[in-house]
C-alpha cells in the first residue's frame, strides 16, 4: 500500500471468512430492512444481505462503505465494552440485513472454524479502517482529495448519485471546502476529472501522485 491509495486486498473483505459468517448470522438471526438514511443501532452482530450503507466514526466522518456480504458489530462482540469502536451505520439505499443476538452466537463461538473466520474478518476490518484513517488524517490536502476522488470513482452508483464530489470529500476528509474546490477546479481544467453539476462523471486520466 502507498500513502495515496488502498490496495484491493484492504478494500475487499476476506471472501471465505465473510461468506461463512454471513451464513451463520443469517441462519441464527432475524431479517430486517433499513430504509434510506435510517441508522442501524445495535449491540448485536449484523450481516448485510443487500443494499449499501456508510460507517461513521465518532458520528461525523464517513470511514467505510458497507455493502452486500459485509459484517458489522463483530469486533465489538469480542471486545470489552470500554474498547468498543464508536462506529455508527446509516443506510444509503433500502438494505436487507440479518441481526444475530449475542446469546445465539455464544452457542457456536467455540467452533474452531467460526473462531478462525471471525479472527480473519476482524483483522481485515481494523486494517481497513486504520488504513483509511491514516490516509485521510496524515496526507496533505491534495492526497486527501485524490484519495476521495478515487474512492468515489470505485464506489457503487448509489454513492455517486448521493454525493457531489465536494460533498463526498468533505464528509470523509478534514480539508477546507475552499481548498478542496480549488484542487477540483485545477484537476477539471487539466482534463483529469469530469464533473457535471458538481457530480463526478469519471476520472479521465490517472491522477498525478503530487500536485
Amino acid at each position: 500500500m502507498t500513502n495515496q491509495s488502498l490496495s484491493i486486498h484492504i478494500v475487499t473483505p476476506p471472501h471465505d471468512a465473510s461468506s461463512y459468517i454471513l451464513n451463520i448470522v443469517k441462519n441464527h438471526g432475524t431479517a430486517k430492512i433499513a430504509q434510506p438514511d435510517e441508522e442501524i443501532i445495535s449491540e448485536n452482530v449484523i450481516a448485510i444481505g443487500s443494499g449499501t450503507l456508510e460507517a461513521y466514526l465518532n458520528d461525523s466522518t464517513v470511514i467505510s462503505h458497507i455493502s452486500e456480504g459485509m459484517i458489522i458489530g463483530l469486533s465489538n462482540y469480542f471486545s470489552k465494552k470500554s474498547n468498543h469502536l464508536n462506529i455508527h451505520y446509516k443506510a444509503i439505499t433500502t438494505s436487507l440485513y440479518y441481526e444475530c443476538r449475542s446469546s445465539d452466537l455464544i452457542k457456536i463461538e467455540s467452533d474452531p472454524k467460526f473462531f478462525r473466520a471471525t479472527s480473519e474478518y476482524i483483522s481485515w476490518e481494523f486494517h481497513h479502517i486504520l488504513s483509511i484513517k491514516s490516509i485521510l488524517e496524515t496526507g496533505d490536502a491534495y492526497t486527501r482529495v485524490k484519495f476521495c476522488l478515487e474512492w468515489l470513482e470505485s464506489s457503487p452508483m448509489p454513492y455517486k448519485k448521493r454525493y457531489t464530489a465536494i460533498a463526498f470529500i468533505n464528509s470523509r476528509a478534514i480539508i477546507s471546502r475552499g481548498h478542496a474546490l480549488a484542487i477540483l477546479k485545477e484537476l477539471k481544467s487539466g482534463g483529469y476529472i469530469e464533473l457535471a453539476n458538481g457530480y463526478l462523471q469519471g476520472i479521465r486520466k490517472v491522477l498525478p501522485p503530487r500536485w
